[in-house]
């Protein structure tokens, strides 16, 4: 079986969704009743041909796949771990918009795929959060990771706009809201987030392109105007210039404005 496993892992590419489909049941069955540890080079390219099947348009390609994934984290050896961990981390997001799916089985698979995932890679926060099915907050925690990382999810984002889901769709608007609240000092990054959210309120359900508008309101009016410690700043900042440029002024009453200004 472990001679065929590579063959199996290159038919998950075929054009034929039903080659798929039973090559799928075949792999799981295989992994759920080998006894020894999946080895690194076996479950490398098993872990990539499984990531893109998680938005295959069959629900059942989806389920399966997303079992599958979990399974290969489970079994793999100790020392395939490590090089398993970039795959691991590129499922986070895919996983997090398949817990808003339509068909209960994916969204309960996405699940305990993601808190697997999450365990394998030692993220506390996350795992806590989808233990107690915090899903409103598991957006937030993913951007909450370093900034490169954060940007790669915008633009993983963009393509579950296109989702045939409304409730996909309507989870892609939120995040993508999210990320713009933490990116309203990077103009180059805010108009992407801003030319898909204006694109999203002609979407066909309401309840999405409302949310879109409304989304896209919220972070334009609060780019607009920027917080009070931003303000504070810049005021002390114009009067350290006025102090320096007009040392006449340095009278009582000056020096009353400035002090009640520092605190």
């Amino acid at each position: 079986m472990e001679f065929l496993l590579p063959r199996f892992t290159e038919l998950l590419q075929d054009a034929d969704g039903e080659v798929v489909r039973m090559t799928l049941s075949v792999l799981r069955r295989m992994l759920l009743t080998i006894d020894i540890p999946i080895a690194s080079p076996i479950a490398l390219p098993l872990a990539e041909a499984l990531r893109p099947l998680f938005d295959n348009e069959s629900s059942y390609v989806q389920l399966l796949s997303i079992r599958l994934f979990r399974n290969v984290m489970e079994f793999v050896s100790e020392a395939g771990k490590k090089p398993l961990e970039a795959h691991v981390q590129q499922s986070l997001l895919p996983l997090l918009y398949h817990l808003h799916d339509e068909n209960q089985r994916v969204a309960e698979a996405s699940q305990e795929t993601m808190l697997q995932a999450a365990t394998f890679l030692k993220k506390r926060k996350l795992t806590r959060l989808l233990k107690r099915q915090q899903t409103w907050a598991v957006g937030e925690c993913l951007l909450t990771e370093p900034s490169s990382r954060a940007d790669e999810y915008v633009l993983q984002s963009l393509l579950y706009l296109q989702s045939p889901q409304e409730s996909t769709r309507e989870a892609a608007v939120r995040f993508i809201g999210l990320a713009g609240r933490r990116m309203r000092y990077r103009e180059k990054e805010l108009q992407i987030i801003y030319n898909a959210l204006q694109g999203m309120t002609n979407d066909i359900s309401p309840s999405v392109s409302n949310l879109a508008a409304q989304t896209l309101l919220l972070l334009r009016g609060t780019e607009r105007r920027p917080s009070f410690g931003l303000r504070l700043q810049v005021l002390q900042d114009q009067l350290h210039r006025a102090w320096h440029r007009r040392p006449s002024l340095q009278d009582s009453g000056w020096l009353c404005c400035w002090s009640s200004v520092q605190r």
